[in-house]
């Protein structure tokens, strides 16, 4: 008993959507679910809370039930799910009065189960072959359909409501807005009218079922809708129950986020779609409804007219039957570009558009007169369309455009200046721009867009000349404005610059350019002229800086020299003069000197070698012959005045006169001992000996003139208006 019971009560469970319930339970006793339970002998009930459907009984029957209610709900094994999104309107047409003409599909299209969703949804199931010819067949009964969908809508809006170009009748009745025409046509029209009224434009991308179902497990990555999202500012989502991707928000964001999921399906099903690129002027012809209905008959795969990307859509699991349809739409582009032609220009020509249509649109409407065919300009587009009855209508309105766009090429140009070059072509109050439209007998324009580019208009030779003889004033002014650098060092800067600017003034006056140095980068640059000036003038500036270097040079040698003088290393040309032993406090002081220039700055090229005007005396007179000298009374030679002269030695005050004597007793030890002084012959100053205004007191200090030996061995010299000791310790005083 217990083997009979779990022989014929084995159990298995599919889940199922809330989409399929309806589909297996609708019909009562003939519904999908009761024909599969009676054909396979098993038990099969729906548990709508868990949405599973149980199938019971003995397992060999359980399992091919369960096998088939899969197949009729995912399809597979030779079966297929279809699923056709329509208006209400084209739904009646499609069941017919009290179902007749659904009855009769699924009676022509043997197996095939057809189910009509309250959301005007039709889903078809059966073997792959009869779900294709019954979709076929409604598409076709869909695409002949006039159907009609009102819309609220205000007289102010109605107003506003451009014209989209798309073929179906608009009545407005009392706040209401009616739409007649083909089911997709006014589908894009209810699309574009609400984004009008409500600022929000939505488009799809219809899939089949095996599309929807791969669609689903790509997209459980969210990040593939999210970029989508991200890169173009539309709203992307998938629509499972419509079986499509809808993408919403402004219409050009939706055109380029509904570009990325073509791009997207492409990658992801690349053998299920195809795009053919057609133009404006053929929606009406390759797109008419009826064309694409033929074309999906015969070829079996699905056709949409796709009006946000200008294209044809084919779509199909089976790559044969896209291969078909492409064909097929291929020779019908052909044929319908016989007998219309769009063209497009790019943003750089946008000027010829103005061009075309003339003063009030007296050339436009010339040329339709002229040709018989109807020609629309749109400026926003940038797009010429030229649509005719026949060939040689079509033939001759495009001779005709071609011929007046290829004269006003000819007769126009823009050239692109360097922005350093506006200034010097238009000249001061644009006279130089001036001469040279007169001259060349074209008109220039200098264009609002974009600043450096100036446009060039006039018969065709004049227009050629004035472009050559521009393009070679804009070489010119490249070559004069091109600079020749070189490096120079911080040191040569003012060798150039000279005083007040005059050496570099002078250069850029004979080489007729302009000399810019960069103190921070440390280099000069020679522009304007031509490269032989400035390269003639680069040869003077370091012409300037070699001879400015060797200067340098000589009086660097000459300090040197007169620093080993001082260290005793050598002896200048002198008169020959009785020289002594050095005392002590020389020695030290030279050692001193020695010390300061080896640890410290040497500041000994500040100052000149000597106090202008100074005499050196050979040597320091005797007691004796100073008194004489001063017995003589000698005023006329005031400008030698003796430092001991009683007048002088009175100047300064006490406290200054206590600290000459400090320095100068110090610096004799003959001095602090009461002995006779050391002769001093050695320290006569001379001609090119370094002094050092530093040490030089402000004061004449002094004593009595017959303490002259107190001075500890001081050396007088005379100048011209001053009078100097210096000590045998090496300070100087100033009298």
């Amino acid at each position: 008993i217990v083997r009979n019971f779990i022989k014929n009560n084995y159990i298995e469970e599919v889940q199922i959507s809330a989409e399929d319930e309806p589909t297996l339970l609708t019909g009562g006793s003939d519904s999908a679910i009761n024909k599969l339970a009676k054909e396979f002998g098993v038990d099969l009930s729906l548990n709508r809370s868990k949405l599973v459907v149980q199938a019971k009984g003995e397992k060999d029957k359980v399992q091919p039930a369960v096998k088939r209610l899969n197949q009729f709900l995912h399809g597979g094994d030779g079966y297929t799910v279809s699923r056709i999104a329509v208006t209400e309107q084209a739904l009646g047409v499609v069941i017919g009065k009290n179902g007749s003409k659904r009855a009769e599909l699924e009676k022509k299209h043997e197996g095939v189960n057809l189910f009509i969703h309250r959301s005007n949804r039709i889903t078809i199931r059966g073997p792959e072959a009869a779900v294709e010819e019954c979709r076929v067949d409604i598409l076709r009964l869909v695409s002949s359909v006039r159907i009609q969908q009102i819309m609220s809508i205000t007289p102010e809006q109605h107003e506003a409501l451009p014209n989209y170009g798309i073929p179906v009748s608009v009545t407005l009745t009392e706040g209401t807005l009616k739409l007649r025409g083909i089911f997709a046509d006014v589908r894009d029209a209810q699309a574009l009218l609400k984004e009008q009224m409500t600022g929000i434009y939505e488009a799809r991308v219809e899939l089949d079922a095996a599309q929807l179902t791969c669609v689903r497990g790509a997209i459980r990555d969210p990040s593939h809708f999210a970029r989508m999202e991200e890169s173009t500012g539309a709203k992307v989502s998938l629509d499972g129950n419509c079986s499509a991707i809808v993408v919403t928000g402004k219409r050009s964001q939706v055109r380029k986020a509904k570009s990325l999921v073509v791009g997207f399906l492409d990658f992801l099903l690349p053998d299920d779609f195809e795009r053919l690129k057609i133009s404006k002027p053929l929606h009406a012809t390759v797109g008419e409804a009826s064309v694409l209905a033929d074309t999906a008959a015969v070829s079996g795969a699905t056709v949409i007219l796709d009006r946000d990307l200008s294209s044809i859509q084919v779509q199909s699991s089976d790559s044969e039957k896209i291969k078909k349809a492409v064909a097929i739409l291929k020779e019908k582009i052909k044929d319908a570009e016989k007998l219309a032609f769009v063209i497009n220009f790019d943003q750089s020509e946008s000027w010829l558009i103005p061009l075309i249509i003339g003063k009030g649109g007296n050339r436009v409407n010339g040329l339709r007169l002229e040709t018989g065919c109807q020609i629309e300009v749109n400026k926003a587009e940038r797009t010429v369309t030229v649509t005719g009855e026949d060939e040689v209508t079509v033939a001759k309105a495009r001779e005709a455009l071609d011929q007046m766009i290829d004269t006003a090429r000819k007769q126009c140009c823009f050239i692109e200046l360097p922005a350093d070059a506006i200034a010097a072509f238009l000249g001061r109050q644009g006279a130089h721009v001036k001469t040279f439209a007169t001259e060349h007998k074209v008109e220039v324009e200098r264009m609002r867009k974009d600043p450096c580019k100036v446009k060039v208009t006039g018969e065709e030779d004049a227009v050629i000349s004035a472009k050559k003889a521009l393009t070679g004033w804009i070489e010119a002014w490249e070559e004069k404005q091109a600079g020749s650098s070189m490096s120079i060092e911080k040191s040569s800067i003012p060798a150039v610059l000279g005083r007040g600017g005059a050496v570099i003034s002078a250069l850029q006056k004979e080489f007729g350019c302009k000399v810019d140095i960069n103190r921070e980068e440390l280099t000069l640059t020679v522009n304007g002229s031509n490269s032989e000036q400035r390269e003639a003038a680069l040869t003077k500036i370091r012409e300037i800086i070699e001879r400015d270097k060797a200067n340098q040079e000589e009086k660097r040698k000459a300090r040197n020299d007169n620093f080993d003088y001082e260290n005793g290393d050598h002896q200048p040309s002198q008169p020959k003069q009785t020289q002594a032993k050095p005392n002590n406090n020389n020695s030290n002081s030279n050692s001193n000197s020695v010390g300061l220039l080896d640890g410290r700055k040497n500041r000994s090229g500040e100052f000149a070698a000597r106090p202008v005007g100074l005499t050196v005396e050979a040597e320091v007179p005797s007691k004796s012959k100073r008194r004489r000298n001063r017995r003589k009374g000698n005023a006329a030679n005031t400008n030698n005045k003796d430092i001991s002269d009683d007048s002088t030695l009175q100047v300064g005050s006490a406290a200054g006169r206590n600290l000459f004597n400090l320095l100068v007793s110090e610096s004799s030890p003959a001095a602090n001992r009461n002995e006779p002084p050391v002769s001093t012959n050695n320290k006569v100053m001379a001609a090119d000996e370094q002094w050092d205004s530093s040490t030089v007191s402000s004061a004449a200090i002094g004593s009595d003139p017959e303490e002259e030996s107190a001075l500890g061995g001081g050396i007088v010299v005379r100048g011209a208006n001053k009078s100097y000791i210096k000590s045998a310790s090496g300070f100087t005083v100033r009298v």
